[in-house]
This record gives structure tokens, C-alpha cells and sequence, in this order.
């Protein structure tokens, strides 16, 4: 792999310190475009890359906050939130508040249905290979997963789940294992073991040409580092004198995993599920609807090089701050599109069930569903899928699908209780238009 480590600060200033200081006026810790740039991208944009790359460095020093967290020689993780970073924290704030108010209203039908999607997307990222169909279908209908992929994808659906109903909880050692324990579930990973910390240091990360990208700290460090992290996630970072933006705390818990690499695999499952842990805990709820995973796995190299361009460059965590924040920016506003198009779609879906007798006494998921059977003639619904799909009891899933069956929708079928199935009739327009 091609070197990304930056050259030595001090050894530009011994040699041009005149040309750097005559630059330090009127250069800024981005560019122009807003980018916090690393090294190798840096140095082919500008004439005397040393020299505007000192200046650049000596800047960004004066904006960097140390943080309680080192690496296992002792040099402490730093970040920066140059200005260009706060349209960012201000568009997820804003874009969050809106999905959190629909989130806690008769809306939730539309957030339920995305749940999956972090699920598969993470998964899928760390190799799992499946069709979102298949994977869907095996979380829809709770079926026992047939092979490796489709259990990685079976248990970070239910990581996220845990991840939800554990939120409130202070961040402890047993609690990051019992997210790995629920990551690695029954996998068939001989060397890996659900929730124990890896007991060797032949451990470590390769990059997509298969060389040794990043070796973790020694294993014997793993419960001291850990509880350094935990400390650090269950202080209060709200006060004037050391506020932390809570999507920015939470892209850091992500981040100090990966390093820690305590595990010996499942690592980014369980970074992930940090980060949700305390989008979650501090009010965010509506981001375990929100699949940053999606995004990051349209571009598996620049999320690896994210975490290398920090380490490489004097624990510079703001490189890998600066594209979390545009991946979530960027699923914020992709899972916000989804809402409005659902929205719309639900809008024009009342308006033709107001025209139908049968239709008036429908309720939303009804007509979602509805909707659903009507574009698929034949499809099955079971109330296991509806059970998943909206978070209902099963009470209310079973009650939704007969009174779909009751008005000819739905031809009700198969066994009892959950067993039942539930079959798309032909012509569901015309049979509700009938009185």
C-alpha cells in the first residue's frame, strides 16, 4: 500500500520556516470547498504541497481539542470542528428534529418498514452476501437463517434491536460484549468466541490489497483501554467548558472500536452499534431507523482510509469526523426523501380509499399493506411479517390482516395463529369499490 503517513512538521519548518509563516495569514484548516483534507489528496492540489502543508498543520493545531483517550503510547486522540463543519451538525439537527416528531406519531408505519436496511447494509459490508430480498424475507417471516450471510444479517437485526432497548443503560464493558455477543451469534467463526475479548495479538486489519493496515494495542491492555472508553462515553459532554456535539461523541465511540479492535472479528458490527447506542441514549431515536451502513458500503475503501488518515496524522480524529458526518448528512437526507415519497404516496392512497365503502374504516398499516397487495397480486402476508414490519403485537397484526380479509382483500388461509397466511386476491380495487 502506497504510504498515506503525512511528512514530519518539523522538519518542513527547520527547512522553509520563512515561506511558512508568510502563508499562516491567510490559510485556513480546510479548503475551499470546505474539506478537511488528508496528506495524499492534499499534496496534489497545490504548487508547493510542503510548504502550504506546514501551514495548513500549524493552523489546524490551534483548533484541535485533545480528548481522555490515547493510543497505547500514551498520545492523546485530538479532534477539530473548523466552521465548515457546522452546517453539517446544524443539517442533521435540523433534518433529525422533523423524523423525531413524525417518528412519535401515527407515522411510525413508515420507519418500521426501513428497520431491515441497517441490518442487511452492515452485514453486507462486512462480507455477508445474500439478496436484500432473500434477507428480508428472513427477517420478515423471523425464519431460521440458512447459511453464514443470512445469520450476520439475522443477528445485526437483532443487535439493533438490542441496541434500541438497551439505550438508556451507561456504557460497561459487559454491555459491549453482550452488542458482540448478539453481532457473532452462532457463526461459524472457529476462532471467534460471542462476547469474549480476544485473548492473543494476532489480530489485524488489512486494506482491500490484503496489507496490515492498522495492528490493534496488545490484548492485555483491551479491559483498562476499554474502560477508559467507557468513562469517556458516560461523562457529561453538555457543559460550556466541555461540550462535545452528540453525533460527533457518538462518530468517536464509533471510531476509538474500530481501534481498539477488542475482538477478534465482529469489531465494526459493534462500533456500529456504539455509535446508534448513543444516538439512541441521547435522544436521536429516530436514527435506529437510519442506516449509515447503506452509505458506507457504496464506498468500502473510504471508510478504511477515514481511520487511516486519523492514525497516520498525530491521532487526527477530524478526518474521520468530517465523512461520518457527510455519510449521516447524506442518510438523513436519503431516508428523509423515503418519508416524503411515502408520505405522498399514503396521501394519495386516502384519498381513493375515501371513494370506497369498504375502504373508510381502514386504518394506516391497513393501508399500507393494502397498497402492497393491490401492486402484488398473490403475494403472502403473514403476521409474523406484519409482527416485524410495523412493531405491533401479534394481537394487532392478526386484527389488520383479517379485517383486510374481511372486506376481500386478503383470502385468509393455512394454519392457526402465527401460521396463518394471507394471500393478495386479483381485482382488490373493483372488490372494494363494491357495496
Amino acid at each position: 500500500m502506497k504510504s498515506i503517513k503525512p511528512p514530519i512538521l518539523q522538519d518542513i519548518l527547520d527547512k522553509n520556516f520563512a515561506d511558512i509563516a508568510a502563508k499562516l495569514p491567510d490559510t485556513k484548516p480546510t479548503d475551499h470547498k470546505g474539506r478537511y483534507l488528508p496528506w495524499p489528496e492534499f499534496q496534489y492540489r497545490h504548487k508547493q504541497p510542503l510548504i502550504e502543508w506546514a501551514a495548513v498543520k500549524l493552523i489546524r493545531q490551534s483548533f484541535l481539542k485533545a480528548l481522555p483517550l490515547a493510543d497505547e503510547q500514551g498520545r492523546p486522540f485530538q479532534y477539530a470542528l473548523p466552521d465548515t463543519f457546522q452546517p453539517l451538525l446544524h443539517q442533521i439537527d435540523r433534518l433529525a428534529a422533523p423524523l423525531l416528531a413524525e417518528r412519535n406519531s401515527d407515522g411510525l408505519v413508515f420507519y418500521a418498514q426501513s428497520l431491515t436496511e441497517e441490518a442487511i447494509s452492515s452485514a453486507q459490508l462486512e462480507g455477508a452476501s445474500t439478496t436484500r430480498q432473500a434477507a428480508k424475507a428472513m427477517l420478515d417471516n423471523q425464519h431460521r437463517p440458512r447459511n453464514e450471510h443470512e445469520r450476520m444479517i439475522f443477528n445485526n437485526y437483532a443487535l439493533m434491536r438490542q441496541v434500541a432497548d438497551t439505550s438508556k443503560e451507561p456504557l460497561t464493558l459487559s454491555l459491549i460484549q453482550s452488542y458482540h455477543a448478539a453481532a457473532v451469534n452462532q457463526t461459524e467463526n472457529p476462532y471467534v468466541t460471542a462476547g469474549a475479548f480476544r485473548a492473543d495479538n494476532d489480530v489485524f486489519v488489512q486494506d482491500a490489497d490484503g496489507n496490515t493496515a492498522h495492528k490493534p494495542p496488545p490484548f492485555e491492555q483491551i479491559p483498562a483501554r476499554l474502560q477508559a472508553l467507557c468513562d469517556f462515553a458516560n461523562t457529561d459532554h453538555s457543559r460550556p467548558d466541555n461540550f462535545i456535539p452528540p453525533v460527533v461523541k457518538a462518530v468517536i465511540l464509533h471510531f476509538m472500536m474500530g481501534y481498539e479492535h477488542p475482538f477478534s472479528d465482529g469489531n465494526g458490527r459493534t462500533a456500529r452499534a456504539l455509535f446508534y447506542w448513543f444516538m439512541l441514549k441521547q435522544g436521536y431515536s429516530a436514527f435506529q431507523y437510519i442506516s449509515i451502513s447503506a452509505l458506507l458500503k457504496q464506498a468500502p475503501k473510504q471508510y478504511g482510509l477515514s481511520y487511516l488518515y486519523s492514525e497516520t496524522d498525530d491521532n487526527d480524529l477530524t478526518y474521520f469526523i468530517d465523512y461520518q458526518l457527510r455519510i449521516i448528512s447524506r442518510a438523513i437526507d436519503r431516508f428523509s426523501g423515503y418519508i416524503e415519497q411515502k408520505q405522498q404516496q399514503h396521501k394519495a392512497r386516502l384519498l381513493w380509499l375515501l371513494e370506497t365503502p369498504k375502504g373508510r374504516s381502514l386504518n394506516r398499516r391497513q393501508a399500507d399493506i393494502l397498497d402492497k397487495a393491490i401492486k402484488q397480486q398473490g403475494r403472502v402476508f403473514t403476521v409474523k411479517e406484519i409482527m416485524a414490519d410495523y412493531q405491533i403485537s401479534e394481537n394487532s397484526a392478526r386484527a389488520d390482516l383479517k379485517g383486510l380479509a374481511d372486506i376481500g382483500a386478503l383470502a385468509e388461509t393455512g394454519g392457526k395463529g402465527r401460521l396463518k397466511i394471507y394471500l393478495a386476491l386479483p381485482d382488490i380495487e373493483s372488490r372494494l369499490k363494491a357495496v
